[in-house]
């Protein structure tokens, strides 16, 4: 089964036509199909919420994770206030492993990372999500052409709302 996903930003009112294509390969040396994951904290569309003005706004999650399995790509998801985001695991007998670091956040590039080697996890390992927001009136996006007014943003699937998801490519442990 494959799901395709396209996000439009419908701020930004071009008048194109969206062409997107796709083409797919499974390539031979993959042995064990994975899953795309996304991570999203159930708390989040009531508890994400960002006042209008505020510069520096964190949302930080953790979540267990469920099962064992190994991890081969990440990605961090927001819209077009996100300004950093990380997904790091923390381990169940103590410590942590960077899974990816996104100091500079850019809506318009939203690609999962690959891994410099697979990491594994299991049962006991949590999962912590951490987004970075600006509101102020200086990182605001344009909206026909002009920059738009600060305010009050909360968690939704719209351009003009936000987000805080990690995005995870899996293979089974």
């Amino acid at each position: 089964m494959l799901v395709l996903q396209v996000h439009y930003n419908t701020t930004e009112r071009t008048g194109e036509w969206d062409e997107t294509s796709l083409d797919l390969k499974l390539e031979p040396s993959v042995s064990t199909p994975g899953t795309l994951l996304t991570w999203i904290d159930p708390e989040a569309p009531a508890s994400l919420y960002i006042p209008a003005g505020a510069k520096d706004v964190e949302f930080t999650f953790d979540e267990p994770v469920p099962a064992a399995a190994r991890l081969h790509f990440a990605g961090v998801h927001m819209h077009l206030l996100g300004n950093a985001g990380s997904v790091v695991v923390e381990r169940a007998g103590g410590g942590s492993t960077c899974l990816l670091d996104v100091p500079r956040y850019d809506f318009h590039w939203q690609m999962l990372v690959p891994l410099e080697t697979a990491v594994t996890v299991g049962p006991g390992d949590t999962l912590r999500v951490k987004c970075a927001y600006d509101n102020s009136a200086a990182n605001q996006p344009l909206v026909d052409g002009l920059p738009r007014t600060p305010a009050d943003v909360a968690w939704g699937e719209g351009t003009e709302a936000e987000m805080c998801v990690a995005v995870l490519y899996v293979t089974p442990e």
